[in-house]
């Protein structure tokens, strides 16, 4: 009895450590390694993988064996040469899984920042920016202007009077120098010499050169978009660890489901009488033309997906009816 429990015991801590450890399982580090450019799927990647290395022990092996005119001799030094080289090449793929591994999810939870700024209400906002001022070692927060997206807020500094102003931008959209202006003439107004100026975006060439020139007067601060999220991190204000692999997660999920499209797109219900008739098609063309051998490969590779396609289709409609029986069965008895 003892041991049983022991064993559930095992099992619940390996499901409760399921979510602190998927960040580093395979498929999260398949999602890391992966780019834009490379649309391969993961088994394809294996095929490669394992293409390049057979290739490689069969040109060592060859040239090898040249030298030493022994089979015995030459499976052995190529084995070590094989076995060392992909020890090298596992080093520098972890070093670099590491770096990317800390760069996409760096760049996710620069993204869902960005994202839920932009979703805010004004008052959520409001609550938002004055949490991050307060972690930044603003005090004597007081706002003086808000909208849509410009919130404006009087504070001290060091024992400084300043004025901070926030700009929840769209990318697109850079912050303007008519919009520094107008935060000039608060400064004016309010007799203060100090002015931060933030933004989810940038700003335009123009409001730089101005900023520039009211250094000799006033103290400007520009802070753009890249420069606020490095701040936000700082401040402990990120996503968690949790809410990155959720989002990852999800991502990996949405590619699976692309690749069950084409799948599925591949092997529908019409395409096995299509795929056989080519099949027949290229079988009689063989025997009419001198590349037989070609037209008899393409020939077996349709009837292949011929016999895929139907066997599929006839395993997808069992476990279908299955499913909806079980779904209905289950939203009856509720």
């Amino acid at each position: 009895m003892s041991k049983i429990t022991n064993y559930l015991q095992l099992l619940m801590t390996k499901a409760k450590g399921y979510k602190s450890s998927r960040s580093n399982s395979k498929r999260f580090k398949a999602f890391y390694m992966s780019s834009k450019e490379d649309t391969r799927s993961d088994g394809a990647k294996i095929i490669d993988f394992s293409l390049i290395r057979i290739a490689f022990f069969m040109i060592f092996f060859l040239l090898i064996n040249t030298y030493l005119y022994s089979l015995l001799a030459s499976l052995a030094v190529t084995v070590i040469v094989i076995s060392v080289g992909h020890y090298i090449s596992l080093t520098i793929r972890n070093k670099k899984l590491e770096y990317l591994k800390g760069q996409k999810r760096f760049d996710i939870a620069c993204k869902k920042v960005y994202k839920d700024i932009l979703n805010k209400t004004i008052d959520e906002l409001r609550e938002f920016v004055e949490q991050l001022y307060k972690k930044l070692g603003f005090m004597n927060l007081k706002e003086i202007y808000k909208n849509n997206n410009i919130i404006i807020h009087e504070a001290t500094y060091k024992n400084e009077a300043i004025l901070v102003s926030f700009y929840a931008y769209k990318n697109e959209d850079f912050v303007e120098m008519k919009e520094i202006k107008e935060t000039l003439s608060l400064l004016k107004k309010m007799k203060i010499k100090k002015n931060v100026l933030i933004t989810t975006s940038d700003f335009t060439k123009d409001s730089w050169d101005f900023a520039n020139l009211l250094s000799k007067k006033y103290r400007v601060l520009l802070i753009k978009k890249e420069q606020l999220l490095k701040l936000i991190e700082n401040s402990n204000m990120f996503p968690t660890d949790e809410e990155i692999d959720e989002i990852i997660e999800n991502t990996i999920s949405r590619r699976r489901a692309g690749w069950r499209k084409y799948k599925n797109a591949l092997l529908a219900k019409n395409k096995s009488k299509s795929y056989f008739l080519l099949s027949v098609f290229l079988i009689l063309g063989a025997f009419y033309t001198p590349f037989s051998l070609y037209y008899m490969t393409v020939a077996g590779l349709s009837m292949g997906l011929t016999a895929i396609t139907v066997i599929s289709r006839v395993l997808n409609s069992k476990e279908k009816e299955t499913d909806n029986y079980s779904l209905f069965n289950q939203l009856y008895n509720e």
